[in-house]
């Protein structure tokens, strides 16, 4: 299965395809199986056929985070941010500690341009995860947030002088 998810990496979608048949074969319900082929579809622009692999990922293995991840992306990518929102939210609910999801519904709720519910989100995650101060800093996604938040740049400027 592993074989899969390089080969997705490195963008050979057809031999990424291949593995994931031979492990079908092998297995054609395990959750890594239906979640690399998830993956597939999303780097191959197939929304539809991603957000069901990873319904089926979610009603396997409620508390695996990636599969929220990726099917609030793949529903972000086609305009359905409320939706996106309600995944990272149900995500977050069987995941607490998922930081990832906390951050990527920080940028659903800039997308809609809701800047408070934004700001409150990036401040949970820097609670949570102070190391994510270098990475959201250089963010083009969420700088200009950063730069007109004074609560995020406080603690930003707090946390790099540890």
């Amino acid at each position: 299965m592993n074989l899969s998810a390089l080969y997705e990496e490195i963008g050979d979608y057809d031999q990424c395809e291949a593995m994931i048949f031979k492990a079908k074969a092998v297995d054609e319900n395990h959750y890594m199986v239906l979640f690399n082929e998830g993956v597939l579809y999303m780097r191959r622009n197939e929304p539809l056929n991603a957000i069901a692999a990873f319904d089926k990922v979610i009603d396997m293995v409620p508390d695996y985070g990636y599969a929220y991840l990726n099917k609030g992306i793949v529903l972000r990518d086609i305009g359905q941010v409320d939706e996106s929102i309600e995944v990272f939210n149900h995500g977050l609910y069987e995941c607490s500690d998922a930081i990832y999801l906390l951050y990527n519904r920080a940028c659903c709720h800039l997308q809609k341009q809701d800047i408070s519910s934004c700001t409150k989100d990036l401040i949970e995650v820097l609670r949570r995860r102070p190391d994510m101060a270098d990475y959201m800093s250089k963010d083009d996604e969420v700088k200009e947030v950063i730069a007109t938040s004074e609560a995020l740049q406080s603690l930003i400027g707090d946390l790099s002088q540890r």
